[in-house]
């Protein structure tokens, strides 16, 4: 994340509270959470109590495990509907879908990650475990690369500033200046690739989607198991390029 001097620590509290719970189906009994998190039992309690009051969190009364709440669903919905070229990305990318039949996910930059905001299912027998809301580094995914490339080089700069650099698997690219001449390369072909630097056995190809300035607002990608090795598909690669084309056409962008 990037560094924000103005944070509040009850904040960012409630908020790991959240983030935590996210990935625990069936939810999590406070001593569980506040160890996990390295949170005073009484400072957890507050911020849980706080948190369900809003509707936020909810506990089962049986196992006495807290859950994410109702109200997330609500703020989920509008968000989503706020992020109105999400939608009109979604039309477009079916294309890809029908005729392919591959995971087609699109993406945007919050941070130095990307965040998933929407899945359309392949029919595939081996499919892609991903949820829309999904966090990962930019600097792991075609989709982050992707975006990066037709960014201002100063929004791109800080991005990268704040980016760790993490390796997730051994194709990662952790060094800087190899990932800046990768987002070169991008920017020459219009589009990018993952070559399971996100996750073992997985890998994607992915175009941005531009506004009438020309700067990346989203992405739409391809995922598939690597042994596919759709990347070296010519004419599935022209189409996603084509689509990303005509999705950024609808945006005002006619570079």
């Amino acid at each position: 994340m990037m560094e924000n001097k103005a944070r509040i620590q009850s904040l960012d509290r409630a908020g790991s509270i959240l983030e935590y719970l996210l990935n625990k189906k069936g939810g999590e009994r406070l001593a569980v959470i506040a160890k996990d998190l390295h949170l005073n039992k009484s400072t957890a309690f507050g911020l849980i109590s706080s948190l369900e009051t809003l509707g936020l969190l909810m506990q089962d009364a049986m196992t006495e495990r807290y859950q994410l709440g109702p109200k997330l669903i609500q703020y989920g919905a509008a968000a989503k509907e706020n992020l109105n070229y999400v939608s009109v990305i979604s039309r477009f990318a079916h294309k890809l879908l029908d005729k392919y039949g591959e995971t087609i996910h699109i993406s945007i930059i919050s941070g130095c990650e990307c965040v998933l905001v929407d899945k359309l299912e392949g029919n595939q027998v081996v499919t892609i475990s991903t949820r829309v809301g999904e966090r990962f580094p930019v600097t792991c995914a075609a989709s982050g690369k992707a975006m990066l490339a037709f960014l201002p080089d100063e929004r791109v700069r800080e991005i990268l500033d704040a980016s760790p650099f993490e390796s997730l698997t051994e194709n990662t690219i952790t060094d800087r200046a190899a990932f800046e001449k990768a987002l070169a390369e991008v920017r020459e072909k219009g589009y990018a690739l993952d070559n399971e630097e996100g996750q073992l056995g997985r890998s994607c190809v992915s175009v941005p989607i531009l506004n009438e300035l020309g700067e990346a607002v989203a992405s739409i990608s391809i995922s598939y198991p690597t042994a596919k090795e759709l990347k070296s598909n010519k004419e599935l690669v022209d189409d996603l390029v084509s689509v990303a084309r005509e999705t950024s056409e609808s945006f005002g962008y006619y570079g």
